[in-house]
């Protein structure tokens, strides 16, 4: 067979060489058409995580970058625009000539003067790796004191190349899949990996390459050349877990000092690593992985069992919880089958599945809650919690962690005072009790207030403190019947509302002269609410000068005694009723204030926490 027949044309190197044959601005003009044609050809994108800007209080700031990578050699920043869910390019770096072909980003890291800094990992068709910092800076502007003062927010983004150039030079391998980790010590550590082979990069490591290893799975050898689908890092014992397409385990062990795929490496907490080692080993957890899918095979509705032959193909696999448990999914397949199968044929699995027992005494666990419990981070509670409260549920890891965790959740959180928050720093130190001179705020600026008091409620680090206390002492409630915790839920509760009325007590009190009769006879409430709620001394102050300002008087009324209240151990109902002046807004009935928690009207209506 006359293999020049049969070679295949690169038509875009074709079209590239057209263009040089042409002189003068003809070729120039030529030149810039093909450039932006490249740059609309996008080879790989990647999202950043969202930065978290060291301000008080924290914003809701969308500051996350869409990175892509095209066949010109530009990396182009997208964020998208806060006036319409639309991408827009905000920044683009020229990388090189070759095409871009992955990109990683690596985490934000904090400064204090309110910008972060990411670094992008750029793979090159050549098998050149380029690293590109981001720096983002978060610049906050308050109005002027004739309108109830606001925050706007713009995001400034520079790009700074590192000063020893490449972090990888040419070797005409292309690179199959690349990753930045968060090390034991919080440093960031890229991972790469080309057909055969896995490098490790660090400001403290430099390149280390380690060589992949055959194993034997089943009935056939697993391919060192295959790409990968999921890297895991295990921070306490220093391992990364780098898996490839066949479902092969690979254990790098010492991952940020020593790498090695040795198994009888030690680590900085020997004690773990001794329970630990034997379970995290290449071979062994290979085996449990195609034991699973195994399982998986069988209990799904085609019932059909893997045969020694069969090839579990992994699509991608993350770690679920950090503690052993992991997702994939995968495909069967058979390499010796050469069958045709449509798309419509195949069959996959989703799995979520225990491979490794890492934590027997509890520390880990326990370890983790207390990092999470002291960040300073805003994160969703739903989501940080994931991997505790999954946990929380086993009845044998509660009972070993039980007491260890009670006494956490028991420890209070430290007031943080925002008083500032929703006033100009230009305004400071002066007295201006003057509400605007036609007595009423444009629209406009309300809105942007009501976000504004919306994000610091959101934001709050001691408020999502006590929410995270609270949904790990209700976890323990609901799924183990405990009712030490079920107290320690009502007090966070009770906690959380505390908080919040405080918040709300000073963004009311810094705008109590534009208020207007709604919202004055809404602010008496939560003034009210404050006084007979709380014990908390600046709560009382708060609460007394947001009445003063708005030459109010407080109703004169007392909680009901809880063994006045029926159904409940801390009644909230007050002796009497107050009329305030509030409406319903569904009927606009008149709103007496009974209770300090909950609101109803005469038709029924009921709004407040149950």
């Amino acid at each position: 067979m006359d293999a020049s027949r049969y070679k295949i044309q690169d038509v875009t190197q074709t079209l590239v060489e057209r263009h040089d044959e042409s002189n003068g601005a003809k070729k120039e003009a030529k030149g810039r058409k093909i450039r932006l044609v490249l740059g609309a050809q996008v080879q790989c994108l990647a999202w950043s995580k969202l930065p978290r800007y060291d301000v008080t209080p924290q914003l809701i700031v969308d500051g996350s970058l869409l990175a892509v990578g095209t066949r010109a050699g530009t990396v182009i920043l997208m964020r998208v625009e806060p006036e319409a869910p639309q991408l827009k390019p905000v920044h683009t770096i020229q990388v090189s000539d070759s095409w871009v072909t992955l990109i990683a980003w690596s985490s934000w890291e904090s400064h204090a003067d309110g910008s972060c800094i990411a670094v992008i990992a750029c793979a090159l068709a050549d098998g050149t790796v380029r690293r590109i910092r981001v720096r983002q800076k978060l610049h906050t502007s308050t109005t002027d004191m004739t309108t109830p003062a606001t925050v706007s927010y713009q995001q400034d983004i520079a790009t700074v190349g590192l000063p020893n150039g490449p972090a990888y030079e040419f070797d005409d391998r292309i690179i199959t899949g690349a990753q930045w980790i968060d090390t034991f010590d919080d440093k960031s550590m890229l991972i790469f990996t080309k057909s055969g082979t896995v490098t490790l990069w660090s400001e403290l490591l430099g390149f280390r390459t380690l060589r992949i290893q055959r194993q034997q799975i089943a009935n056939y050898n697993s391919s060192p050349f295959l790409p990968p689908v999921g890297f895991i890092y295990l921070g306490v014992q220093d391992v990364l877990l780098l898996v490839l397409s066949d479902s092969s385990f690979h254990v790098i062990h010492q991952a940020s000092t020593v790498p090695s795929f040795s198994d009888t490496a030690t680590t900085h907490d020997d004690t773990i690593l001794e329970e630990l080692l034997p379970q995290l080993h290449s071979r062994k957890l290979s085996q449990n992985l195609r034991s699973a899918a195994a399982m998986a095979e069988q209990s799904s509705t085609s019932g059909r069992r893997i045969h020694e032959d069969d090839l579990i193909e992994n699509c991608g696999l993350t770690t679920f919880d950090d503690f052993g448990t992991v997702l994939w999914y995968h495909e069967r397949q058979r390499p010796q089958d050469l069958d045709y199968i449509g798309p419509s044929k195949h069959r996959g699995q989703l799995v979520v599945t225990p491979l490794w027992h890492d934590d027997p005494s509890g520390d880990g666990l326990v370890g983790h809650i207390f990092q999470i419990l002291q960040s300073t981070k805003i994160v969703a509670p739903v989501s940080i919690l994931r991997s505790a409260i999954f946990q929380l549920r086993h009845p044998q890891r509660y009972v070993v962690i039980r007491d260890r965790l009670k006494t956490m959740l028991e420890l209070p959180v430290r007031a943080i005072s925002t008083d500032t928050a929703m006033v100009s720093q230009e305004g400071e130190g002066e007295e201006d009790t003057q509400g605007p001179e036609d007595g009423e705020v444009p629209t406009h600026v309300q809105n942007d207030f009501r976000d504004r008091v919306a994000e610091t409620l959101a934001m709050d680090v001691e408020t999502v403190h006590a929410q995270l206390k609270f949904n790990l002492a209700h976890a323990c409630w609901k799924y183990h019947k405990d009712v030490d915790f079920e107290a320690i839920t009502v007090l966070w509760s009770r906690k959380i509302h505390e908080i919040r009325l405080r918040r709300l007590m000073e963004a009311f009190g810094s705008v109590s002269q534009w208020l207007a009769a709604t919202d004055r006879a809404f602010a008496c409430r939560m003034a009210a609410q404050a006084i007979l709620f709380s014990n908390d001394t600046r709560m009382d102050q708060l609460a007394w000068g947001l009445m003063h300002s708005l030459k109010l008087q407080p109703p004169k009324m007392t909680l009901r005694s809880s063994d006045d209240a029926v159904n409940t151990t801390s009644s909230t109902r007050l002796s009497g009723a107050a009329h305030l002046g509030e409406s319903c807004p569904a009927c606009h009935a008149d709103v007496a204030m009974e209770d300090i928690v909950v609101a109803s009207c005469a038709n029924g209506h009921i709004w407040g926490m149950a």
